[in-house]
């Protein structure tokens, strides 16, 4: 039987580069669309007459295939055929994550 050995060196993590865009990291601007979509979907009751609102935040079937949105992609479901998490503007993340 053949054994791949995992154990190398070769998978040490702490050399790989990660992908820089601004001043965060692109896994930390996919984190934090992941936290702003569900800080949104709370807020949705209290918008959700109010399309301006709305708009502003989520996005629409063409505007969600950003990288930034990878993460949310990956981790979304489906609850009686409609998927469960919300998509953000790309707007929305680089706004918030230009405040640091």
């Amino acid at each position: 039987m053949n054994v791949m050995n995992t154990t190398s060196s070769n998978n040490d993590y702490s050399q790989d580069k990660p992908l820089k865009k601004g001043k965060i990291l692109q896994i930390e601007r996919q984190a934090l669309t992941y936290v702003i979509g569900y800080i949104s979907k709370k807020v949705m009751p209290k918008i959700k007459d109010c399309d301006t609102c709305k708009s502003a935040i989520f996005a629409t079937r063409e505007e969600e295939d950003h990288e930034d949105n990878l993460y949310t992609r990956n981790k979304d479901y489906l609850l009686k055929g409609k998927r469960c998490l919300k998509y953000i503007l790309k707007n929305l993340t680089e706004l918030i994550a230009d405040q640091n």
